[in-house]
């Protein structure tokens, strides 16, 4: 079985991607609003496409159950 790793980094870039455009498109206080969640969200992303082991990201990206270790380990990016 191949690794996802390709969705969290898709999903990082594209959210990146769209939090980027409304923060230099939208001129009013709701650009933090909307930017800055979606710019912490597509962090997390990136940084598990970036730094997660080919185990987790399988565990995280498939239907099957997690680990421990996984789920301890990413714990607060879901």
């Amino acid at each position: 079985m191949a690794s996802k790793r390709h969705v969290p980094f898709i999903m990082g870039i594209v959210t990146m991607a769209i939090a980027l455009f409304v923060f230099f498109t939208v001129d009013s206080w709701w650009r933090w609003v909307i930017a800055v969640p979606l710019s912490m969200f597509a962090w997390a992303s990136l940084k598990t496409a970036l730094f997660a082991s080919d185990k987790e990201v399988r565990e995280l990206t498939g239907t099957g159950p997690m680990s421990k270790d996984t789920a301890e380990r990413f714990k607060d990016r879901m």
